[in-house]
C-alpha cells in the first residue's frame, strides 16, 4: 500500500510541476492578451484557467506539508532543554557561611600558624617529645613511646601551631574549651607563658616535674609528635580570648559526628549558615542540623576557622564537585544545572543565538509554515 502511494505522490508532484510551469506560461499569454491586443475575452479566460490552477497547487500544497516536522523539531527543543536542565555541571564556585559544633578537614598541604590562641589549661596526647628553651634548664625529653602532658599557666601563648600534609584534623568548641583530633599527621607548636607547672602522662603514671619557670623573660615549651597511626593524636586548650585560624589549603569538608560513639550513625554538625553558589547567583540557607555533604574540592581560595559563642565558624570560598544539602534523606543537589548557568551567566548570548536559529529555522522551512501561493499572482 505505502509502494503505490509514494508512487502515486511522485507522480502527482510531476503534475503538479507542469501546472505551475503551464499556469506561469498563460500569465504571460493574459498580461500580452491584455496589454498589447486589449482582448479582454481571452484575458479572463487565461486568469480563469490560472485561478483554477492555483488552487490545485494549493490545495496539493497543504495535502503533503509535513506537519510532523514543526512538531518533532518542537519535541526536540524540550528534550535538549529538559537535559540542560537535569544534567548538572562538573564543578562550581560555592562561598559557605556556617557555624557548627564540629567538623573534619583534610589538608592538602603543610600549614602553619602563628599567635594563634592564649589559654590557661593545655592538655596534648601522644607526644615524642618536649623540651624547654630557656637558659639554664635541662627540660628535653625524648619518649620511646607516645605521651601526654597537661600544662597550666597564665595566659599560655600557643605562638605557633603546625600540621603536616594530608593530616585529617577534627575541630570542635564548647564552653571555651578548643578540641583537636588529628589522624594521619605530625603536630608541631611553641608555648610561650611566665609561670606554670608540667604535668607528664606516661602509661597512666602521672608524673609531676617540679621545676618552675620563673624567668625574667618568658619561656618557650616545643612540642612534637609522631605521626598518628591508630589512635588520633589530641589537643585540648583552654583559652580566654577569641581565636581564628586563616589560609588553611583543604580537600575534604565535613560535619559529620558518629554519634553514639562506634554505632556506624552519623549526625549533622551545623547549626545555622548560608551557602552562595556563583554560577547560577542562587542562595540557599542551612537550618539546624541539616546536612551538608561536599563530594569533592578541587581549589580553596579561602577557608578560615573562627570562634564563635559554643561553637565554630567556618568560612569557605572555593570550587568543589557535587554538593547537597537539607534533612536527612532528603538532600537537594545544588549544583547548578547546565540551564540555568547559561541562563545566568550567558543571557544576551543565548538570546542572539535561539533568534538567530529561529529565523533560520522558519527561514529553511517556510513552505511548513507560510502558504508559498500567497505570494504569487
Amino acid at each position: 500500500m505505502k509502494f503505490f502511494y509514494d508512487k502515486m505522490k511522485k507522480k502527482n508532484k510531476s503534475l503538479i510541476l507542469k501546472l505551475k510551469q503551464e499556469r506561469d506560461r498563460r500569465f504571460s499569454l493574459a498580461l500580452h492578451a491584455f496589454s498589447e491586443e486589449n482582448d479582454i475575452k481571452n484575458t479572463k479566460h487565461h486568469l480563469e484557467w490560472i485561478q483554477v490552477a492555483s488552487q490545485l497547487i494549493s490545495i496539493n500544497t497543504y495535502a503533503n506539508r509535513n506537519y510532523y516536522i514543526p512538531a518533532l523539531i518542537t519535541l526536540a527543543v524540550i528534550l535538549i532543554v529538559g537535559l540542560f536542565w537535569t544534567f548538572h555541571l562538573q564543578s562550581t564556585d560555592i562561598t559557605i557561611d556556617l557555624v557548627c559544633q564540629e567538623f573534619e578537614i583534610n589538608i592538602d598541604k603543610d600549614w602553619s600558624s602563628s599567635n594563634v590562641l592564649s589559654s590557661s589549661d593545655i592538655f596534648i596526647k601522644s607526644l615524642s617529645r618536649f623540651y624547654n628553651n630557656a637558659i639554664n634548664t635541662d627540660i628535653d625529653y625524648v619518649f620511646n613511646q607516645p605521651s601526654d602532658i597537661h600544662i597550666l599557666g597564665n595566659k599560655i601563648k600557643l605562638s605557633k601551631l603546625f600540621f603536616s600534609n594530608r593530616s585529617n584534623i577534627t575541630f570542635s568548641n564548647n564552653n571555651y574549651l578548643l578540641k583537636m583530633y588529628v589522624k594521619n599527621g605530625i603536630i608541631t607548636g611553641n608555648l610561650f607563658f611566665h609561670d606554670g607547672g608540667i604535668i607528664k602522662k606516661r602509661n597512666t603514671i602521672i608524673k609531676k616535674i617540679d621545676k618552675p619557670f620563673k624567668q625574667r623573660r618568658p619561656n618557650s615549651l616545643i612540642f612534637e609528635t609522631d605521626k598518628s597511626k591508630e589512635l588520633p593524636i589530641e589537643c585540648l586548650f583552654r583559652y580566654d580570648e577569641k581565636w581564628r585560624f586563616e589560609s588553611i589549603d583543604i580537600k575534604k569538608l565535613s560535619f559529620l559526628k558518629e554519634r553514639p560513639s562506634n554505632s556506624g550513625k552519623f549526625e549533622s554538625t551545623i547549626i545555622t549558615g548560608n551557602i552562595k553558589v556563583m554560577q547560577n547567583n542562587s542562595s540557599y540557607n542551612i537550618s539546624n542540623l541539616d546536612y551538608l555533604t561536599i563530594n569533592k574540592i578541587f581549589e580553596t581560595k579561602r577557608f578560615s576557622i573562627i570562634h564563635a559563642v559554643n561553637g565554630i565558624r567556618i568560612i569557605f570560598e572555593g570550587k568543589v564537585s557535587g554538593i547537597t544539602i537539607g534533612p536527612k534523606k532528603f538532600q537537594q543537589n545544588i549544583m547548578p544545572s547546565y540551564l540555568s548557568y547559561f541562563y545566568n551567566q550567558q543571557k544576551r548570548s543565548i538570546f542572539w543565538v535561539s533568534l538567530i536559529i529561529v529565523i533560520g529555522f522558519i527561514f529553511n522551512h517556510k513552505e511548513y509554515f507560510f502558504d508559498s501561493e500567497k505570494w504569487k499572482i
